[in-house]
């Protein structure tokens, strides 16, 4: 399957930009979500180094008096020298220095880096937004947002709740108020800026716990099949009288284990036995173990992380690239804590704002000393100047702990959700497995969900939307975690799996 969709040109980010860039200055460019993707591309098709240079060079041309990023980077944004991909503050920098619209922004967001659209929960991006609307460029900002951070409550706490709406409605009301009014109406309405988006946060953690919860029903219904090839129901037939207290499948099934592991013949394998304690740990469960569905969705064979030295993971991740998000336990941590991450790191970006104004000689601040002092307890009196640095060096690590949730952390878990729900429904409906079903199942649930969500919805001319696509073969739907378990040789894959 990845052999095949190698040879195929699909839509990547340096491609993205070549098309934008190319005809600079000549002809208006054509998204991929506004051309007919039935229609060939000659530069998705023939990606020729006189294409890309060119393309490069009006780009360049542009923001190289800017300094967003430096040469070589650039470079490789357009794929000269390798590949890579703009942050999404570079990106929105660009947007603001070269006078971009608000649609053309959200285009690059959706279509470019596969991302979400501007978020009004951001402070940030609300005051971009202003700015990309009003023809105000990069230093208005920069302005703005300092006035914001440093006019604001400084240890404001932002309301956790689901604000989305009620800030779209009132920035549509806003917009168009002098730079000064909009500052003060955000200024008083600092608390509904939390910085992410309680929409998807809300959608993750019901796909994450509905997807637990499938694969606890899984764990469970192989727990009971192991059960079956030893001596259990024996064993609780005979214990009868000192099980009669025990309520619950899982206590005698606990007790039983406990058995086992005193005598010297057991009736299951070491192999077996190991598997049935494994399964008995996820099948009944209190809480998510975050680790065990990640290990069913990706495979990993390496607990807590994917395997990066296997060769087929090495193919799948380099052929996906930047569309995929390879996730572990500490990730989905991050991404459980984002409310508390997002809102220590405004609380340092408005004690470095704060500290700009003063006098490094005097001393620091107390709400600054107190937001430091959790991790710096030694240090009872700070100097401005000191204290800069110290704010400077936390605010750094800070922004490597905020974690958004991105596109393919949704799809994974919407692919794993739907092949579980598709397979049922045919079993009791009998109404056997059709592929069209299957895919504009899988497509409408992932539209509903990423448009929700403020991203875009499937498109094949992408690759990891492709791939998942290719998933659903003829007579089945293959999880990716089930792709890192075959071949990436064609002539080892079986046929049923060739899409």
């Amino acid at each position: 399957m990845i052999r095949q969709m190698q040879k195929t040109a699909y839509q990547r980010p340096d491609i993205y930009l070549i098309r934008k860039w190319y005809h600079y200055g000549q002809t208006p460019s054509i998204s991929p979500s506004q051309s007919n993707p039935e229609a060939p591309d000659p530069i998705l098709s023939d990606t020729k180094d006189e294409i890309r240079h060119t393309a490069y060079l009006n780009f360049y041309k542009q923001i190289k008096s800017f300094k967003v990023a430096s040469r070589q980077t650039i470079q490789r944004w357009f794929g000269i020298g390798g590949f890579a991909v703009p942050s999404r503050r570079q990106l929105l920098s660009c947007a603001l220095f070269l006078h971009f619209s608000l649609e053309e922004t959200q285009d690059y967001l959706l279509h470019y880096l596969s991302q979400w659209d501007l978020q009004v929960n951001d402070y940030e991006e609300m005051i971009c937004m202003y700015c990309l609307e009003n023809q105000l460029g990069y230093d208005s900002f920069e302005f703005m947002v300092h006035f914001f951070e440093t006019h604001t409550d400084q240890e404001l706490r932002p309301l956790q709740t689901a604000q989305t709406d009620l800030l779209k409605k009132t920035y549509k009301k806003k917009k168009s108020l002098p730079q000064q009014e909009f500052l003060l109406w955000m200024c008083q309405s600092a608390e509904l800026f939390k910085g992410y988006s309680m929409t998807v946060y809300s959608y993750y953690i019901h796909l994450l716990n509905e997807a637990f919860q499938y694969y606890q029903k899984e764990c469970l219904g192989e727990l009971q099949m192991l059960l079956t090839r030893t001596d259990y129901e024996d064993w609780k037939t005979s214990n009868a009288n000192s099980l009669s207290h025990m309520n619950t499948e899982k206590e005698r099934i606990r007790r039983y284990l406990k058995n086992m592991q005193r005598r010297k013949s057991p009736s299951a394998s070491p192999e077996d036995l190991k598997e049935i304690q494994n399964l008995y740990v996820i099948a009944y469960a209190p809480k998510a173990r975050i680790s065990d569905l990640l290990n069913q969705i990706y495979h990993n064979n390496k607990k807590d992380s994917a395997t990066w030295n296997h060769e087929m993971f090495a193919q799948l991740s380099d052929f996906l690239g930047e569309e995929m998000q390879w996730e572990n336990s500490k990730y989905i941590s991050e991404l459980l804590s984002m409310s508390v991450q997002k809102e220590r790191q405004m609380l340092y970006q408005r004690a470095r704002a704060a500290l700009e104004l003063s006098d490094p000689e005097k001393p620091c601040p107390g709400w600054i000393c107190r937001l430091l002092n959790g991790n710096y307890p030694d240090q009872k009196s700070l100097s401005v100047k000191d204290a800069r640095k110290t704010i400077t060096k936390e605010l750094k690590k800070q922004k490597t702990r905020v974690r958004n949730i991105q596109r393919s952390d949704l799809l994974l878990l919407i692919q794993y959700i739907y092949s579980v729900k598709y397979d049922s429904e045919t079993q009791q409906n009998l109404t056997g497995y059709r592929k069209e079903d299957a895919i504009d199942g899988f497509v409408t649930l992932s539209n509903t969900i990423l448009t929700t969500c403020g991203m875009r919805g499937i498109n094949p001319s992408y690759r990891l939307d492709q791939l998942l696509l290719s998933c659903i073969t003829d007579e089945e739907i293959i999880l990716l975690g089930n792709l890192l378990d075959t071949s990436f040789d064609e002539e080892e894959v079986p046929s049923n799996h060739s899409c």
